[in-house]
C-alpha cells in the first residue's frame, strides 16, 4: 500500500440508487495523507486542472467514473466523466459564436444578409422553426 490523499465524494450509485460517500484515492497532490470534501484547497500551487478518478460503489461494486474540477488549488465541483465530455465540447462553439459576432460586426452591408439567411437556414434545420 501507498500514501494516498483522499477526496470524498457524496452521490448517488447509478447502478443500486443508493447514495453512498465514494473515496477517490490520489498521489496527484505530493502525498501528504490528506483527507479533501468539495471546496477544499488540494494544492498550494495556483493550479487549475481536472483529475479524472474511478472508484467503486462500496455497496454493489460498480465502477464511478468522476471528473474532479481544479481552479487556483481549490476542489471546485466534481463531474461526471459524460457531463465533463459534453461541457468541454461546447467550449469551441461558444468561442465560434462570439467570434461571428464580432465578423457579423465588421461586414460590409451587403454580405450581411447571406450571413442571416444562412443562420436561418441552421436554425431551421436545427428546430424547425422558421424565423
Amino acid at each position: 500500500m501507498g500514501v494516498y490523499d483522499s477526496l470524498y465524494v457524496k452521490d448517488i450509485c447509478p447502478n443500486c440508487h443508493k447514495e453512498v460517500e465514494y473515496c477517490f484515492k490520489t498521489k496527484e497532490f505530493g502525498l501528504s495523507y490528506q483527507e479533501y470534501h468539495v471546496g477544499d484547497y488540494v494544492t498550494k500551487a495556483n493550479e487549475n486542472c481536472y483529475l479524472d478518478l474511478k472508484e467503486y460503489c462500496p455497496e454493489c461494486g460498480y465502477e464511478k467514473e468522476l471528473v474532479f474540477e481544479i481552479k487556483n488549488g481549490q476542489w471546485t465541483r466534481t463531474l461526471s466523466k459524460d457531463a465533463h465530455n459534453e461541457e468541454t465540447k461546447r467550449v469551441p462553439l461558444r468561442q465560434k459564436l462570439k467570434r461571428l459576432e464580432s465578423v457579423i460586426a465588421e461586414l460590409p452591408e451587403e454580405y450581411i444578409n447571406v450571413v442571416e439567411d444562412h443562420l436561418d437556414y441552421i436554425i431551421y434545420k436545427c428546430t424547425g422553426e422558421i424565423e
